[in-house]
């Protein structure tokens, strides 16, 4: 049987890894004059991909399975100063991202409002 809030708790992981590629893009598009700086990316793996190991059984994985690392591109060089950010490439993925993010907060206000509804015909 499918929960109240179902649709919304999925949702939340997705836009939580958006945030989190978010601040990555703008750190890059912020280091972009910094020489010798090479972009970050975040990576996110489930935990079924990587071995994990607990010290006491009583640690538990994230709640929504994945596990997020930031890692550095290594990527041929743009420019004078060895810096590897390409400013348009960034730009782009902040584009894309911020997309996504939108996208999957107008499903959760969507969810949300129907929710809203329910209340109100309850009454």
């Amino acid at each position: 049987m499918m929960g109240l809030f179902d649709t919304v708790n999925r949702i939340i992981p997705l836009l939580d890894e958006r945030w989190l590629r978010h601040k990555v893009i703008v750190s890059n598009i912020a280091n972009a004059d910094t020489p010798r700086y090479m972009p970050k990316e975040l990576l996110s793996l489930r935990n079924s991909e990587i071995p994990l190991k607990t010290t006491r059984p009583r640690h538990i994985d994230p709640e929504n399975g994945v596990v997020y690392r930031v890692v550095e591109v290594k990527r041929s060089l743009v420019g004078n100063d060895l810096n590897g950010v390409s400013l348009e490439e960034e730009i782009s993925k902040l584009i894309q991202n911020k997309l996504a993010y939108e996208t999957y907060m107008y499903l959760a206000k969507r969810s949300l409002d129907g929710i809203g509804n329910v209340l109100r015909d309850a009454k």
